[in-house]
């Protein structure tokens, strides 16, 4: 994950806003909230399957979920240095589809 991201994340789902403890056990303080998870590479997908950790996995099960955040969809580019501006566009216009119905 990106330096930056890894920041805004700290940041942004802090301990008392986001979550708490009782005892050892976190407690979500989010309920009741969904998110969509749109993330982008630049490797080919089988290797990241193969390889690679998935961000948005990641974002899913260690952050969002452990606040109380269900994710509803997850949108993804593999491979961005290899698509065409077709591919690209396609996604763009995925992207908007969906925002839309939000």
């Amino acid at each position: 994950m990106p330096a930056i991201l890894k920041g805004y994340i700290d940041r942004v789902f802090a301990k008392g806003f986001a979550y708490e403890y009782k005892g050892i056990r976190p407690v979500a303080l989010l309920t009741n909230k969904t998110a969509t998870i749109v993330t982008t590479h630049d490797t080919p997908n089988f290797y990241v399957k193969l390889f690679q950790k998935d961000y948005g996995k990641v974002l899913n099960k260690q952050i969002l979920k452990m606040c109380g955040i269900k994710v509803t969809s997850t949108l993804t580019m593999p491979f961005l240095r290899n698509a065409n501006e077709t591919k690209r566009e396609n996604f763009l216009l995925q992207l908007a589809k969906h925002a839309k119905t939000l």
